[in-house]
């Protein structure tokens, strides 16, 4: 269960929204105060620990954390002791659009289309007289 509020909450902030957000999303929608602290305090830590890997891989272009939220503070749970965390931001991956990639097709299929008519224009005799016997 655990693992589901933290893909949740990854999610989340993936989507724009903030930490504190997300984990009041959890609490309203029914889960346990002390799971969704439990699961934000986890997701943290993963986070810093993936960070920290990143800047300490050899060969790898330093990158720099970026992107800052809050960790939630509550009364009934005084475990969580990091305020902040920080996530690396990797540039972004760049999408193939299927509409590119759809015309593209289409194109191909143009130009096919074109060669095959104008082959035919250039031939008509020759291939008139084939069907005619």
């Amino acid at each position: 269960m655990k693992e589901d509020i933290i893909g949740g909450i990854r999610n989340a902030l993936e989507h724009g929204e903030s930490l504190e957000k997300a984990v009041a999303s959890f609490v309203s929608a029914g889960y346990s105060q002390n799971d969704v602290n439990e699961a934000a305090q986890e997701f943290s830590r993963g986070v810093t620990n993936s960070v920290q890997f990143i800047q300490t891989k050899p060969n790898a272009p330093n990158i720099q954390p970026t992107l800052k939220f809050p960790v939630p503070s509550t009364n009934s749970s005084p475990n969580i002791s990091q305020q902040n965390a920080t996530i690396a931001t990797a540039p972004p991956a760049q999408a193939k659009d299927p509409k590119r990639k759809l015309a593209i097709v289409f194109i191909i299929i143009l130009i096919v289309l074109i060669g095959g008519l104008a082959t035919f224009l250039m031939y008509s005799d020759a291939i008139l007289s084939l069907f005619k016997g």
